[in-house]
């Protein structure tokens, strides 16, 4: 999926094993603005390699994905920390490995627009990287340490619901690795998601490339970091649920 080690390797630059080596992207020459809020407000920007096309899908994919609630409360905790990441639409080579990616030197979240053909992939991806910003903000993360990374990627994959039962549903279980560890959901399906997901990104850094490093790492965080739910109030289930029950009681409420 993605590391946010990598950053921007669709440009064509070589590869920065840490955020501090990597090239600031190109702007384009005329960015739209969208406005989710009066304190909100993301400028999406594309590389100039992007057809107008696949920008003005970004933006609407874009627009809308920040309106959904979990991206919203991201926002909001960003921008409550003086921390809002910069959005850009990128043209991706063909054979670029990641479809997004959030770089911590320049604050800004980069996402494929020529490779992202499913608006609900980009909704996750989008909340995917607006997690990694928000631990970029809130801690001192260590590009260095394998316990930071897998940490924040355990955070990202699990609150961005893209290993949620409807993400996985065509996927069998059997295909994802196993931590092997005494957890109530380590070992279900969607802990064997989070799992195999956090050892690949793991495997992207040349520190943490080595199986049993990425293994024992992702072991020793799981749990806490699973149970680190900021800034939401409750696993992305639990949530959801809650969220679609109220919408039906609501209306209900009104017509009694």
């Amino acid at each position: 999926m993605w590391t946010w080690i990598h950053e921007y390797q669709h440009l064509g630059q070589p590869v920065a094993d840490t955020p501090s080596l990597s090239p600031s992207p190109p702007p384009c020459s005329s960015p739209a603005r969208i406005q989710l809020s009066q304190d909100i407000l993301i400028e999406p920007q594309c590389d100039k390699r992007l057809g107008y096309f696949a920008f003005k899908r970004c933006q609407w994919y874009s627009r809308n994905a920040l309106r959904h609630w979990r991206n919203v409360v991201l926002s909001h905790a960003l921008t409550a920390m003086q921390a809002p990441p910069e959005l850009m639409c990128v043209h991706c080579d063909r054979d670029a490995p990641h479809k997004a990616g959030y770089s911590p030197k320049h604050h800004k979240i980069w996402m494929c627009a020529n490779k992202i053909w499913n608006f609900v992939e980009f909704r996750r991806l989008l909340s995917h990287e607006l997690v990694h910003a928000f631990d970029f903000a809130r801690a001192k993360i260590d590009p260095d340490n394998c316990d930071h990374i897998a940490c924040t990627e355990v955070r990202a994959y699990n609150l961005s619901h893209q290993c949620s039962r409807m993400a996985t549903l065509l996927i069998p279980k059997e295909s994802f690795r196993s931590l092997d560890i005494d957890h109530p959901v380590a070992n279900s399906k969607k802990g064997r998601c989070l799992a195999h997901r956090v050892l690949t990104s793991l495997q992207d850094s040349k520190r943490c490339s080595d199986e049993s490093v990425a293994r024992e790492c992702t072991r020793r965080v799981f749990e806490r970091c699973y149970n680190d739910l900021w800034p939401f109030d409750m696993q992305p289930e639990r949530e959801q649920k809650r969220r679609t029950l109220r919408r039906i009681i609501q209306p209900l409420e009104i017509t009694t």
